[in-house]
């Protein structure tokens, strides 16, 4: 017991010096680009925008680091028993911490952030005493930030509806000043992209806080002060959250039953084919199982006694889940190396990689998906078959070596990508088709992967602090779910937002591909023309039974 409570303190150890690394690294960010904006932009309303919010995270880096380092200088001067001094020490935290909540630029940005700090403060004050008022602050909250991301969603999927889907006129020239504009939502949009995902969870953690407070009957003293640490590394483990990540299921399924649908039907055999097809099969196998799993449950669940009814059950979930998680991180990685060689050696990738050499690639990657998921498997069960630790630490080294390796490889060629389009294509002008096709295959490859990269850093995170607790800990699992770490809470999150992460890498392929934005087009318009046969074809019945009607009579 003593050795896993050491452990544990390690990995609070470690992640406050994480956080600090973090936090003067912002710091340094931030004014740099602090810097640059003033020295070298010129006035626009990217550099306001970029301004408003870096000044605001300098402030907030700057406190955070200040603040650590005076809290113990501080402590004697705030007892408890000094209400005033604390309301004072209070009201400067929030001052300092609230232009973090400038979602809205501008005016009306920070207003909203002056609100929604006071509502910070409100909180944390010993004013939340009765039940009637957390909820009523927590209704006030949620509504603000849902406003903002409403505003925010619109705009945002309005851009995507220009760029995508709104075709310029072929015979009226394009001007420089429609070029231009048409650069920056581009720039709008691959910026918004990943920090919306962060700003979706950061609502859901409001969300999840709130629905928590209307199920409260009483309100208890650890109740409220626990409310006022409301985060998202707390509410990610709540039963609410676990519902959301069940009722993903459902759509999950719907979009891989579309994509695999559209695949066979309209999309002609090509690269981004094969990859959304490797994609999707797994994801609507996975989203089937978790489907039925969850309706026969208590089945299942009865016949648990039997020690091999249990593992064989977790042996499916085992097979279900992991192949689809890992491929991404496989199947990804795999498009977006093929791409960029695609694009900075044309030839020889038309003499190496033939579609047959391309399929059978990908199946490459399906099978080592497989084995990650047995391996995953046999490790998670390393307490029932009790085989040596030497090969347990083994497997351990070996999916943490392939997952980071995947994610160093994806995010060198993720950059690599983003330095040919946003810094190459200013100096190398698109002269034929074949240049002009390539760079628009780089484009869609970013704007794929941009989204489930996010989750993919979390899955890492995941995984590292798995691997941690199943390195030190001789009672694995059973331990690491007993003592309520950070890295449980961590793991916590990553499990409960796979759905989220499936969801999300399907539906973005129907968006980033054009061979898919086509297909959803011409199925649209084939469902079009089905509808209206069928009530052509009734309506014309029913006028030749009414025109007999009328004769016989």
């Amino acid at each position: 017991m003593g050795h896993e409570h050491h452990v544990f303190e390690d990995v609070e150890a470690y992640m406050k010096y994480l956080k600090m690394v973090v936090q003067y690294a912002a710091l340094v960010l931030c004014a740099f680009i602090i810097f640059l904006s003033v020295k070298y932009v010129r006035q626009s309303l990217i550099r306001t925008y970029t301004l408003n919010i870096c000044i605001a995270g300098l402030v907030c880096s700057v406190y955070k680091v200040t603040r650590e380092n005076l809290d113990p200088l501080l402590d004697p001067l705030l007892p408890d028993s000094n209400k005033i001094d604390n309301l004072i020490d209070s009201i400067f935290h929030v001052s300092m911490l609230f232009p973090a909540n400038v979602w809205i630029s501008f005016i009306v940005g920070n207003f909203l952030a002056v609100v929604l700090g006071f509502a910070m403060y409100f909180e944390e004050l010993s004013v939340l005493h009765t039940l009637e008022i957390i909820r009523i602050h927590d209704i006030v909250r949620f509504c603000l930030e849902a406003s903002m991301i409403t505003v925010m969603f619109t705009f945002y999927f309005k851009t995507l509806h220009v760029l995508l889907f709104r075709k310029d006129d072929p015979n009226c020239p394009i001007s420089e000043t429609q070029r231009r504009n048409r650069d920056s939502l581009k720039a709008v949009l691959i910026y918004c992209t990943t920090p919306n995902v962060f700003l979706v969870l950061g609502a859901g953690a409001s969300l999840c806080s709130m629905i928590d407070t209307q199920r409260l009957a009483v309100i208890t003293e650890s109740t409220r002060l626990a409310h006022g640490q409301s985060n998202i590394l707390m509410y990610m483990e709540k039963n609410t959250i676990m519902l959301l990540s069940y009722w993903l299921q459902y759509p999950a399924f719907t979009v891989n039953l579309i994509l695999i649908f559209l695949s066979f039907h309209y999309v002609k055999p090509c690269l981004a084919r094969t990859f959304v097809l490797h994609i999707s099969i797994p994801s609507f196998f996975c989203s089937s199982y978790r489907i039925l799993r969850y309706i026969f449950r208590e089945q299942i669940t009865n016949l648990y006694d039997n020690l091999t009814v249990h593992l064989l059950d977790y042996l499916a979930h085992t097979m279900a889940l992991f192949p689809a998680i890992t491929l991404y991180e496989i199947q990804a990685t795999l498009i977006v190396l093929l791409t960029y060689f695609c694009y900075s050696h044309p030839l020889k990738y038309r003499k190496i990689f033939s579609p047959r050499k391309i399929f059978a690639t990908f199946l490459i990657g399906d099978f080592f998906a497989l084995l990650a998921a047995i391996n995953v498997f046999f490790e998670r069960t390393y307490l029932h078959f009790n085989y040596n630790t030497v090969i347990l630490k083994a497997q351990i080294i070996v999916r943490l070596t392939v997952t980071y390796g995947l994610l160093i490889l994806m995010f060198v060629f993720y950059f690599k990508i983003l330095h040919a389009i946003v810094i190459k294509s200013k100096n190398q002008p698109n002269n034929s088709d074949r240049e002009r096709r390539n760079r628009t295959n780089l484009r869609a490859v970013l704007i794929y992967c941009t989204p489930p990269n996010a989750f993919l850093v979390l899955s890492a995170g995941g995984t590292l602090s798995s691997a941690f607790v199943n390195w030190n800990s001789t009672t694995s699992h059973d331990k690491f779910v007993a003592e309520q770490t950070l890295f449980y809470k961590f793991t916590i999150i990553s499990l409960n937002t796979v759905m989220l992460r499936l969801f999300v890498n399907s539906l973005c392929a129907l968006f980033a591909f054009h061979q898919y934005r086509e297909a959803v087009k011409m199925s649209v318009r084939d469902v079009k023309l089905a509808l209206g046969n069928v009530f052509f074809r009734k309506a014309t019945i029913g006028d030749a039974a009414f025109w007999r009607t009328n004769t016989s009579e």
